[in-house]
């Protein structure tokens, strides 16, 4: 999976993306996520800022992606990234996210055991206060 519609719409109502990983790379999968609640910070990360933590799963087609299956209706689209902010976890600055990424209440959870979740762990232990907003997913 190279993109996210649902990252790339949130992208685009002021919920930059600081980090998101693919934790499958296959047909059908999660996507780990880090947003942060943007406070005019102009393209770089504010430790000061509030971050949600988000896993969007994705699939092949409209029977198991459920972006796909809404193709003709933007407002299911809209209610469906809205659903994607209301079931983040969030945290009050970057120290309490990279805490709770690191800690083992994550490695207990279904996604802590997906193949890439490690890499997921050390780029978010890698995000610093003033860095550049990489926006990728790997």
């Amino acid at each position: 999976m190279s993109s996210s519609p649902e990252l790339e719409v949130l992208n685009l109502v002021d919920m930059p993306t600081v980090v998101a990983v693919d934790l499958n790379e296959d047909y059908q999968g999660d996507v780990a996520a880090v947003l942060q609640k943007d406070r005019y910070t102009y393209g770089w990360i504010d430790e000061d800022n509030k971050f949600a933590f988000v896993v969007i799963g994705y699939g092949s087609c409209s029977g198991c992606d459920a972006w796909q299956s809404m193709y003709d209706d933007p407002k299911a689209k809209l209610e469906h990234c809205l659903g994607v902010l209301e079931s983040a976890r969030w945290f009050d600055n970057l120290a309490e996210l990279q805490a709770w990424v690191a800690s083992d209440d994550t490695t207990l959870q279904w996604y802590g055991h997906e193949d890439r979740w490690k890499l997921f762990q050390d780029k978010v232990a890698e995000l610093k206060h003033g860095g550049d907003l990489p926006g990728w997913i790997d």
